[in-house]
């Protein structure tokens, strides 16, 4: 055998071999195609509505004086005030915490708007909170406490934080629901292209809502709403079913 027809027999040879290679990817493709089932992918929802269960609430007494001893014997006297109006309008001595006395100097400034090293006043700071069950007393301390104005008491009340202790149990129940929504949805779904549902391929559990009654917020990261004390827990999952003729 000649060198020309040598080069020409191998050439032949890797042609055909890289040819079966080809092939056999090919035919391996096309089999995976046809093993791949159909599939539907659908969103899964549940809501619920709740009442919070839990409050939590404070509000800070402020006192200015220009001499320290007598600001720390008016706070004193004015959160001692606040409390008893607190306990007055129902809240119970287990549920008042007291946070410390913060105090801060203010100084005087001089004609440009420079501070200066002259003390102007002293103002001293208390927070009291309430932690309480009873969510709607919550809610109407943080309203009628401010009356404590009118006696010449600085009393600045915050915004009551609802919560519910039973989210973590709720949130079990409406994923199992969101799921069989989405079920439903699938099947109807295939119905309508004359198929059934098949086997649950993929499961991802998307964002958890817990919004004012009625809201249409929606978050990329989810929502917590604490200002309300009736709320809606949405859940939403993605779910992907086999399908099959």
């Amino acid at each position: 055998m000649n060198k020309h027809l040598s080069i020409a027999m191998f050439l032949l040879g890797a042609c055909l071999a890289l040819g079966f290679v080809y092939g056999m990817g090919r035919i391996s493709n096309a089999v995976a195609e046809f093993k791949r089932p159909n599939a539907i992918r659908v969103k899964g929802y549940a809501e619920r509505r709740i009442i919070s269960d839990t409050a939590a609430w404070e509000c800070v007494v402020t006192a200015r004086d220009r001499e320290l001893q007598t600001g720390y014997a008016r706070i004193k006297r004015d959160v001692e005030a606040c409390r008893k109006r607190l306990l007055a309008l129902g809240a119970v001595e287990t549920e008042l915490v007291s946070g410390p006395i913060a105090t801060d100097i203010l100084y005087k400034r001089d004609a440009k708007g420079e501070p200066t090293n002259e003390i102007e006043f002293y103002r001293l700071t208390q927070t009291l909170s309430v932690f309480t069950r009873d969510v709607r007393k919550a809610d109407r301390l943080s309203k009628e406490v401010t009356d404590l104005i009118a006696e010449g008491i600085e009393v600045r009340s915050e915004r009551p934080a609802f919560t519910s202790s039973e989210i973590e149990k709720l949130k079990l129940q409406l994923l199992a629901e969101a799921t069989e929504n989405g079920r439903h949805r699938a099947a109807a779904l295939a119905e309508r292209g004359r198929g059934r549902v098949g086997d649950l391929i993929a499961a991802s559990q998307g964002v958890f809502q817990i919004v004012p009654v009625d809201s249409t917020e929606v978050s990329d990261y989810g929502a917590y709403d604490t200002t309300t004390i009736e709320k809606s827990v949405k859940a939403v999952v993605t779910l992907e079913y086999a399908v099959a003729k």
